[in-house]
C-alpha cells in the first residue's frame, strides 16, 4: 500500500504518538523486572506525611529554578507546600496545588489517589514532590498532558544512592537522571536544561515540549 502525499503527516503523526506509548510501556516493563534503580513503589518507606516539614534552605532553589519560568506564564505549582514560588515569579498566573489546603486559592488534589487538576497551564512546576509520588509514569504524563514546559527538582540516585536513606524519607520512587529525562522523552518532553546544586543534592531539569 502506497500512502498518498496528503496522508503522509497524519502517518507521521499516528507513528511518533504510537512510539511514544510504546516508550513508556518499556520503560514500566524495565522497572517492574527490576532492570532499573529502586522499586516503582517504595513500600518500606515512612509515611512522609507524618514527617512533612520545610526546609528555608529550600528557599534558595525554588528561586533559582523560578529563572526558567517564562515572564507572563500560566505555572502549576504542583505539591506547592509553603507557595515559596509565588514571589519569585515575573507577572505570572499562579495556580497552587497540594494534597492539603495551603491557601484559599489551592487546588486540593491526591497526586497518589491519582487526582490531578484539570488545567491547561504553559509551565508545570515541581520542586521535592516527584520522589514521593507512588506512580511516576501516571504523574509525568499528566504534566506532559497538561503542560508545554516542565521544570523539576529531582534526587537523583547519581547523587543520593542509598536504598535505606531514600526510604527513611518517605521517597516512594530511585530514578538516575537519563531514566527520568527518557521518561519525560517518552511524553514528548525534550530536556533543554540540567544543573545539579550541591548544596541540596537535587538536579534542576527543565523539559519542553
Amino acid at each position: 500500500m502506497v500512502l498518498q502525499h496528503e496522508h503522509l503527516p497524519a502517518a507521521r503523526e499516528f507513528i511518533r504518538k504510537l512510539w511514544g506509548t510504546f516508550a513508556r510501556l518499556v520503560t514500566q516493563i524495565e522497572w517492574s523486572a527490576g532492570r532499573t534503580v529502586g522499586p516503582p513503589f517504595n513500600e518500606s518507606a515512612v509515611n512522609w506525611k507524618e514527617i512533612e516539614y520545610f526546609d528555608q534552605t529550600w528557599i534558595n532553589r525554588v528561586r533559582k529554578m523560578a529563572a526558567y519560568v517564562p515572564p507572563k506564564s500560566r505555572v502549576l505549582d504542583l505539591g506547592c507546600g509553603e507557595m515559596w514560588l509565588r514571589e519569585f515569579l515575573e507577572d505570572c498566573i499562579y495556580i497552587p496545588v497540594d494534597y492539603k489546603t495551603r491557601s484559599a486559592e489551592t487546588i486540593v488534589c491526591d497526586f497518589n489517589r491519582c487526582e490531578f487538576p484539570d488545567e491547561q497551564v504553559d509551565v508545570a512546576f515541581v520542586s521535592g514532590c516527584l520522589e514521593y509520588i507512588e506512580n511516576p509514569f501516571w504523574f509525568i504524563e499528566e504534566i506532559a498532558t497538561h503542560s508545554k514546559i516542565c521544570v523539576i527538582s529531582y534526587c537523583s540516585t547519581e547523587h543520593f544512592d542509598d536504598p535505606a536513606q531514600r526510604a527513611a524519607l518517605g521517597w516512594k520512587n530511585s530514578f538516575g537522571s537519563k531514566e527520568l529525562i527518557s521518561l519525560f522523552g517518552a511524553n514528548d518532553m525534550k530536556l533543554t536544561d540540567e544543573t545539579f546544586l550541591q548544596d541540596t543534592k537535587n538536579t534542576i531539569f527543565r523539559f519542553v515540549a
